[in-house]
C-alpha cells in the first residue's frame, strides 16, 4: 500500500459484519478478511471516519445552538470510542473499537486541518486517495461520496462472502437442524478427544476480553450470539459458564446436565468449579471428578426439582450447602446463585451455579434476572448441542454396526473367527474396559436335519447351573492384545460365566452398578485383575429368537451403564446373535455336506452291481431278439428271470447298434444294466420290470415301428438310457403325495418331483466307477446326451403330457413338420417316452389285466398312507373300497389319456398303429367287464413277479 495503514482489528470487523450479515458465520468472515487484507483495512478506515464524522456532527450541532457562528477548533477532534458504537449498516447498530483503532483514528484525523467541515472533507479526500488501490478488491468503488462508497464496498464484500460460503463451506456451518450430508461431514470431523481444547479456550478468553468493554445490552447480545450456533458440547458448556461469570461478575461456576439412570433423574457435573481462566487440563480433571446429585437433594437437586432459582448470600449458613466440597477443593464459597436450565419444552436439561460475586458482595435480583435471561437462550443451545451430539454418536454407531454387519457376513467359515471379528469391530461401540461373549452349547449337527416328528423335545434347564456354555471370549478394549479364548475352568467356575448363565436362564438384562451389589466378585479368582466396578449383561438371541449366548460389558468409563448404553448393547446383541447363528449354521452345513459326500460315496459303492454278477452276465450268451420275441408288440416279460431281463437289455443296445457306435465296453454295459436294476425298489408296479418293459417298447418303436430314421445314434442312446432309468428309486407314491407330505424330495425339487429325482439318480449311477456308458463321448456329445436324458425322463410327468398333447397333435396334422431337429424333435421324443411309459395298456388282454391290477394295488397302498397321514377322503383311484370299480376307472383312463396319444402316433407313423389297436382292444374288454374281481382274472396278479433273484 502507498502508506502505512492502521492495524486491522479482525475481531472488531467480524462483530461489525455479524451485525449487518448475521447469516454468515464468524469463521467465514474471518477467513474472508484474511484473504482480502486491503478490503479489511479500507473498510476499517471507512467505519472509523464515519463514526468520527457522526460524532463531530453531533457536537457541532450542539455548539451551534449555544454559540452559533463560533469557529471549530482542530476540525473533527477525536473522541473516545470505548463503549460507543461504530455504524456499519445502520446508525443504530453498535460495537466498540480497541485502543489501537482509536489511536490510529486520532492520528489520521490530526493529519487533517480545517473548520467544522474540514474533517469531513479530509476523510473524503483520504478515501479518494486510496480509491484506486481499494478498487482492485472491491471492483471499482469510488464513483460516489465516501458514505456511498462505504455502503457499496460493504455490499460487495457481502456478495463475495456469500460466494465463499457456497464454494468452500457449504456444509461447514449451518443451523442445528442438519440434514444427512451435514451430519456425515460433522461426524467425520467430530472427535472431542482430538480437539485442541486449549486453543478453543484461549480464543474464547481473548473474545471475552474484547467484548468486556461493551455496554450491558450489547454484551448480553454478543454472548448470546457466541453460543447460538455452537454445537460442540464441551466448548458450549465452557462458553456458557464463562459467559455467565462475565455477565454477572461471579468468580467461578459449575454446570450440571440431567441424566436418567434406572428411572431416576440425576444431575451430573459437566464442569465443576471452573473460571474464565480455567485451562483444558483443569476442565478435563473436573469431568473426571464427576459429581452426581439426585433430583430433590441439596441445593442443586432442589433447583432441578422445583425449577426455581436459589440465591444464597451466606452459603455456610444454609443447611443445604455441602461444605465437604470446599474442603476437597480448598475453595471458600460465600455467596451462591443456582438456576435451572430449561429447554424449549420447559423441561430441565441442566443447572448452572455461580459462586462468590466479585467485589465482596452477594448476587442481587438484577444478577438473577440477567442470569435467568441468558440461561433461557443457553437451554435451547444445550438442547441443540445434545441433539447434534446424539445424532453424531448415532451416525458413528450405525457406521460401526454396518461395518460389523459386513464383517459378519463376510466371515462365516468359523464360529470362533466370527466372534473374534465381532469383538474387535465393536470395541469402538462401547466406552468400557472389557467385553465378553459366552455361547451356549449348540445342538448336534444332525439335530437340525431331523424330521419334526423325530426331533427330541428341547429340555428346559432346571437352574442356571444346568446351562452348558460351550465357549467364552474376552477382549480388553483399551489394549491391542486381541481376543482371548476363555479356559474351560474359567467357563465352568468363573463368576462372569455364572452371571451369563443366570441372564440366559432368566432371559433378561442384568445391570450391576456397583461391585458392592455382587459380593461374589470379591471371591472370584478370575476377575481380580479386571477390578470390576460395574457390569451389564444381556442375552443374545438367534434368528429364531432362541437364546444362544450372552454378552457382558465390564467397567463403564467415568460412570455406570446408562439407557443409551443399553440401546447400544441391544443392537450389538442382535448383530452378535446373527453372526453366531450364521457361523454355527455354516459349520453345520459344512459338516452335513461332508457327510453327504461320504454318503454318496457309500451309496455309489453299494448301488453298483457286485463284480461277481457282472462276471456271471458276461459269461452267458445273449439270446437273440426273435428267440424271446423282444422285437414284438406282444412281448411278455413274465416267463423271464431277472437275469434274463438284463440279457435282453444288453440285446437291445447291441441290436440298435448303440454299443458299437459309441464303443461301450461290454463289462461297463453289463455293470451299468445290473446297477440300474439294483436301484429300483421292490414296489408293486414302478419297479425294474416296469422299466424293462418301457425300454422294450421303445426298442420296438425304433425298429419295428420305423422311427429310427427320425433320430441319430446319440438320440437313440439318450432315449434308451432314459427309458430304463425313468423310474429309478420310485417309492410307490406319486408327485401329489410327495408335495402334500412335504417330503425331502418335494422340498428339494418343487415340481416334477419324482422325475427330477429319477434323472439325478440316473446321473449318479453313470458317474459311479465302471458304470459310465457315455465314457467314449466327447464333451459336446456328452452335454447333448445328458440334456436329452433329462428332457426324456422329465417328460414322463403326465402333468407335462397334458400341456404338450395338443401341440403334438397339431404338428402331426401339419404335413410339412420337420421332426429332425429343434422343438419338434424334442416334443416327439417326449411324447414317445409317455407312449412307452403307458405301453402296458397296449399289451394283450391277459397281460393288461395283471398290470392294471398291480397299478391299482400300488395306488391303494398310497391311499392307505394318505388316510393315515391326513385323515381326509382320498381320490377314488386310491380308495381301496373302489376296487370293484377298476374296469370303469380303466375305461376312463384310456379315453382321457391313452386313446388321444396312440391315435396321434398312429396318424404320425403307420408302423405304430399296433399301439393304438391294442389300446382300443383293451378298452373294449374293460368296458365288457362290469365289476372287477381279481380271482376271476385270467392270470392272478400274484403270478406276476415283482422281482426275481438272478441266481434262480
Amino acid at each position: 500500500m502507498s502508506r502505512n495503514m492502521p492495524a486491522v482489528d479482525q475481531n472488531q470487523l467480524v462483530r461489525h459484519f455479524l451485525k449487518s450479515h448475521p447469516d454468515v458465520s464468524e469463521i467465514l468472515i474471518k477467513e474472508f478478511l484474511v484473504e482480502h487484507p486491503v478490503a479489511a483495512n479500507k473498510l476499517l478506515r471507512m467505519f472509523t471516519r464515519r463514526r468520527q464524522n457522526q460524532s463531530a456532527g453531533k457536537r457541532g450541532s450542539t455548539a451551534d445552538k449555544e454559540n452559533r457562528g463560533r469557529p471549530a477548533v482542530n476540525g473533527s477532534s477525536s473522541s473516545s470510542t470505548n463503549g460507543v458504537p461504530l455504524a456499519i449498516a445502520a446508525p443504530t447498530t453498535t460495537s466498540s473499537s480497541t485502543l489501537d483503532l482509536q489511536q490510529s483514528a486520532e492520528n489520521n484525523n490530526n493529519s487533517t486541518s480545517g473548520g467544522g467541515g474540514g474533517g469531513e472533507i479530509g476523510s473524503e479526500q483520504e478515501l479518494v486517495d486510496e480509491e484506486d488501490e481499494y478498487s482492485v478488491v472491491v471492483g471499482g468503488v469510488g464513483s460516489g461520496s465516501a458514505a456511498e462508497d462505504a455502503e457499496t464496498a460493504l455490499e460487495i464484500i457481502r456478495e463475495r462472502a456469500n460466494e465463499l460460503v457456497k464454494k468452500k463451506h457449504q456444509s461447514y456451518h449451518r443451523s442445528s437442524y442438519l440434514n444427512y450430508n451435514d451430519l456425515t461431514l460433522a461426524a467425520s470431523q467430530w472427535n472431542p478427544a482430538a480437539k485442541n481444547l486449549d486453543a478453543a479456550l484461549t480464543q474464547h478468553r481473548t473474545y471475552l476480553q474484547e467484548v468486556a468493554a461493551l455496554d450491558e445490552n450489547e454484551l448480553f447480545m454478543e454472548l448470546i450470539r457466541d453460543v447460538a450456533n455452537e454445537l460442540d458440547m464441551e466448548i458450549l458448556c465452557f462458553k456458557v459458564m464463562t459467559n455467565v461469570v462475565t455477565l454477572v461478575g461471579a468468580d467461578r461456576g459449575s454446570l450440571f446436565l440431567t441424566r436418567k439412570e434406572g428411572g431416576q433423574k440425576l444431575l451430573v457435573s459437566k464442569l465443576f468449579d471452573v473460571t474464565a481462566e480455567s485451562t483444558a487440563a483443569e476442565i478435563m480433571k473436573s469431568k473426571e471428578m464427576e459429581v452426581i446429585v439426585p433430583f430433590g437433594r441439596g441445593i442443586a437437586g432442589s433447583v432441578a426439582e422445583t425449577k426455581q432459582s436459589i440465591n444464597i448470600k451466606d452459603a455456610y449458613s444454609d443447611a443445604r450447602f455441602n461444605q465437604d466440597v470446599d474442603k476437597v477443593t480448598g475453595y471458600k464459597t460465600s455467596s451462591l446463585l443456582a438456576l435451572p436450565i430449561l429447554n424449549r419444552d420447559g423441561e430441565v436439561v441442566g443447572l448452572a451455579e455461580i459462586m462468590n460475586k466479585k467485589g465482596g458482595t452477594h448476587f442481587n435480583a438484577r444478577d438473577e434476572s440477567i442470569f435467568a435471561r441468558y440461561l433461557t437462550f443457553c437451554g435451547i443451545g444445550i438442547q441443540n448441542a445434545q441433539l447434534f451430539e446424539m445424532s453424531v454418536q448415532e451416525h458413528i454407531r450405525n457406521q460401526i454396526l454396518l461395518k460389523l454387519a459386513r464383517g459378519i457376513f463376510e466371515e462365516q467359515q468359523s464360529l470362533e473367527r466370527v466372534v473374534h471379528k465381532i469383538l474387535i469391530e465393536s470395541k469402538a461401540l462401547f466406552k468400557c474396559e472389557h467385553i465378553c461373549v459366552f455361547i451356549v452349547e449348540l445342538p448336534l449337527e444332525d439335530e437340525e436335519t431331523r424330521p419334526d416328528a423325530e426331533k427330541v423335545p428341547k429340555h428346559v434347564p432346571a437352574s442356571p447351573a444346568k446351562i452348558v456354555l460351550s465357549s467364552g471370549f474376552h477382549i480388553e478394549v483399551n489394549k491391542d492384545d486381541g481376543v482371548r479364548n476363555m479356559s474351560k475352568e474359567e467357563i465352568d467356575k468363573g463368576l462372569l460365566a455364572t452371571v451369563a448363565r443366570e441372564v440366559i436362564f432368566e432371559n433378561r438384562l442384568r445391570n450391576i452398578v456397583s461391585a458392592d451389589e455382587e459380593p461374589r466378585l470379591a471371591e472370584d479368582p478370575f476377575t481380580k485383575d479386571m477390578a470390576v466396578r460395574n457390569l451389564m449383561c444381556i442375552p443374545v438371541h438367534d434368528a429364531k429368537n432362541e437364546i444362544i449366548g450372552a454378552c457382558l460389558m465390564l467397567n463403564k468409563q467415568l460412570r455406570n451403564f446408562t439407557e443409551l448404553d443399553l440401546d447400544r448393547v441391544q443392537s450389538f446383541a442382535v448383530f452378535c446373535g446373527l453372526g453366531i447363528y450364521n457361523a454355527a449354521a455354516y459349520e453345520r452345513k459344512v459338516k452335513l455336506m461332508a457327510k453327504q459326500t461320504v454318503a454318496l460315496e457309500v451309496l455309489s459303492y453299494h448301488a453298483t452291481a457286485p463284480e461277481e454278477e457282472v462276471q456271471q452276465i458276461m459269461a452267458r450268451a445273449i439270446p437273440e431278439a426273435e428267440e424271446v420275441k423282444l422285437n414284438t408288440w406282444e412281448f411278455d416279460d413274465l416267463p423271464l428271470s431277472d437275469m434274463e431281463t438284463i440279457q435282453c437289455t444288453l440285446r437291445i443296445f447291441v441290436d440298435t447298434g448303440i454299443s458299437s457306435s459309441f464303443k461301450i465296453p461290454f463289462d461297463v454295459l453289463c455293470r451299468w444294466a445290473l446297477s440300474v436294476k439294483k436301484n429300483y425298489r421292490p414296489v408293486l408296479y414302478h419297479n425294474w420290470r416296469h422299466a424293462f418293459n418301457v425300454v422294450q417298447t421303445m426298442f420296438c418303436i425304433i425298429t419295428v415301428g420305423g422311427l429310427k430314421a427320425y433320430f441319430t445314434d446319440l438320440d437313440i442312446l439318450a432315449l434308451l438310457t432314459a427309458c430304463i432309468s425313468h423310474d429309478l428309486d420310485h417309492r410307490g407314491t406319486n408327485n401329489a403325495f410327495q408335495t402334500k407330505s412335504n417330503t425331502a424330495l418335494a422340498q428339494l425339487y418343487g415340481t416334477s418331483v419324482l422325475e427330477k429325482h429319477h434323472f439325478n439318480h440316473c446321473v449318479m449311477i453313470l458317474q459311479s466307477p465302471g458304470n459310465n456308458i457315455f465314457g467314449a463321448l466327447n464333451a459336446e456329445e456328452y452335454r447333448h446326451a445328458i440334456k436329452m436324458v433329462e428332457h426324456n425322463i422329465i417328460s414322463t410327468d403326465l402333468a407335462l403330457y397334458f400341456k404338450k398333447r395338443d401341440s403334438f397333435k397339431q404338428l402331426v396334422a401339419y404335413p410339412d413338420t420337420d421332426w429332425s431337429s429343434g422343438p419338434a424333435k424334442e416334443l416327439l421324443s417326449g411324447m414317445l417316452m409317455t407312449a412307452c411309459d403307458l405301453g402296458a395298456i397296449t399289451k394283450p388282454w391277459d397281460i393288461q389285466q395283471q398290470v392294471a391290477d398291480l397299478v391299482a394295488q400300488e395306488f391303494f397302498e398310497q391311499g392307505d398312507l394318505e388316510q393315515q397321514k391326513f385323515g381326509a377322503p382320498t381320490a377314488p383311484m386310491f380308495d381301496r373300497s373302489k376296487y370293484p370299480e377298476l374296469p370303469k376307472m380303466q375305461v376312463g383312463f384310456i379315453d382321457f389319456i391313452c386313446t388321444p396319444l396312440y391315435k396321434a402316433f398312429s396318424d404320425f407313423a403307420p408302423g405304430l398303429k399296433p399301439l393304438y389297436d391294442g389300446c382300443a382292444t383293451n378298452r373294449d374288454m374293460w368296458n365288457k367287464t362290469p365289476v372287477w374281481d381279481k380271482n376271476s382274472a385270467g392270470h392272478p396278479p400274484e403270478n406276476r413277479r415283482i422281482s426275481q433273484d438272478s441266481g434262480k
